[in-house]
């Protein structure tokens, strides 16, 4: 995930890095991908990627198919190489959250470091074009290709690693921990993402209630975790604080008529119409889907 904002071209796509890295990890770590098996969750990601395959060969135009799906089997493939390197020991599962959480604080200082550059010095440090032009909105990407991307990484390590870090961490480093990441999330503004952290931080308070003993501190950490990481974003902001598009989307977070109206909406909402409408149309597709590559349409 640090390699994202390069672009490869191949079969009129873009690979990154770590599609290429993914390939070559499986085939070191191959004696152990007989252990692998083992796993419920590892033999139903290989049916999954069976059916696609069958839904690749039946299609009619099995190129545009093949090319669809291909994403998918290495987005798949990734995860099989990372459950192949805890099977082989080469990466301990123990380690994975300490390492994660790293490199976590690493992308964020870097993210830091774009805001701030761009705030204090009008110096951009993106990375990619891409980048440059979301540092100049406002946003901060790190080391990703999209700042919403970034926030929706950040989902993971915010809770991925909360128990972990409540029950090995002392309270200084929880609390520089997630104001590092609320920090970042609030900067990338994502209405999505934070719904999503809102949902899940009240899930967690319920299983902290449930288990009892830590609840203190995970309702400390996080309150004045998003306290100091609101300050934080202020600061590092753009011009108008948070930067006129993320002040929309807060003030647009509520409200249903605001997001039926707002471009970003109305274009996923076109592609889903397009897709809902070509697969009520034949009654094979409503039983078995439209398979990979076989949905076309043109928005305007």
């Amino acid at each position: 995930m640090t390699t994202q904002f390069f672009f490869i071209k191949f079969l009129g796509g873009y690979l990154r890095p770590y599609h290429i890295l993914t390939v070559v990890i499986l085939a070191l770590v191959l004696p152990f991908a007989r252990s692998l098996f083992r796993s419920r969750v590892v033999r139903w990601v290989v049916l999954l990627n069976l059916a696609s395959i069958i839904s690749v060969l039946a299609s009619e135009t099995p190129g545009a198919a093949a090319i669809s799906y291909a994403l998918f089997a290495l987005n798949s493939g990734a995860a099989l190489a990372i459950a192949a390197l805890f099977c082989s020991e080469r990466v301990l599962f123990l380690k994975f959250p300490a390492w994660s959480m790293r490199v976590t604080v690493l992308i964020c200082l870097i993210a830091t470091l774009q805001a701030a550059g761009f705030r204090m010095t009008g110096a951009n440090f993106g990375l990619s074009e891409a980048q440059n032009l979301q540092i100049a909105a406002g946003y901060a990407p790190g080391l990703f290709n999209e700042a919403n991307t970034f926030a929706k990484y950040l989902l993971t390590p915010l809770f991925f690693f909360l128990p972990y870090a409540v029950r090995r961490l002392g309270p200084k480093a929880i609390y520089a921990f997630y104001i590092f990441l609320i920090g970042c999330l609030l900067l990338n503004f994502m209405r999505s993402a934070l719904a999503a952290a809102v949902i899940t931080g009240a899930f967690l308070a319920i299983w902290y209630i449930r288990r009892g003993g830590a609840l203190r501190l995970f309702l400390q950490g996080f309150v004045i975790a998003v306290g100091v990481g609101l300050v934080w974003v202020m600061f590092l902001g753009s011009g108008s604080g948070l930067g006129s598009y993320n002040v929309y989307k807060i003030h647009s977070l509520l409200s249903l008529d605001a997001l039926q109206s707002d471009g970003s909406w109305q274009f996923r909402a076109a592609a889903m119409e397009i897709a809902i409408e070509q697969t009520i149309l034949d009654p094979i597709r409503i039983l078995f889907g439209n398979g990979w590559g076989q949905v076309f349409g043109y928005l305007t």
